[in-house]
């Protein structure tokens, strides 16, 4: 299991992706799946990762302890901007839990595949599966 997700998770961050079909709306829940550098290669989530965007365009991240909150604008398809995320500091969360936010604060486009989401900036991307509801 772990492997094709691994897989399915490489393959959405090759370049030349085939542009989503439908229409793409991002806000509800999505689950982190993995984290890609900028020059590096994906790491899987080590634990859930979950990033919230509100339809009144503010967005929550739950990290390993903390939580982040912030804005985000969406005003042309495919196109992101997320504000300074601000969050809690009541513990230490894992190096990659920091990184990911990092990299959210500065991405700036989007593509949505059916329940897959690709964050994208000059940090990296960030891969996300929709959270059933």
């Amino acid at each position: 299991m772990k492997t094709t997700l691994y897989l399915l998770i490489a393959g959405f961050f090759l370049p030349g992706c085939s542009p989503s079909d439908g229409v793409q709306t991002l806000p509800g829940e999505w689950r982190v799946l993995a984290i890609q550098p900028t020059g590096e290669l994906p790491q899987d989530a080590p634990a859930e990762y979950v990033i919230h965007f509100k339809s009144d365009g503010t967005l929550h991240l739950r990290l390993d302890v903390n939580q982040c909150f912030g804005n985000y604008t969406s005003n042309k398809p495919g196109r992101i901007s997320i504000s300074s995320l601000g969050c809690t500091e009541a513990c230490c969360d894992s190096a990659f839990a920091q990184r990911m936010a990092q990299m959210l604060n500065q991405v700036t486009a989007f593509e949505i595949q059916g329940t897959m989401l690709v964050l994208d900036g000059p940090e990296g991307k960030v891969a996300a599966r929709r959270v059933a509801e």
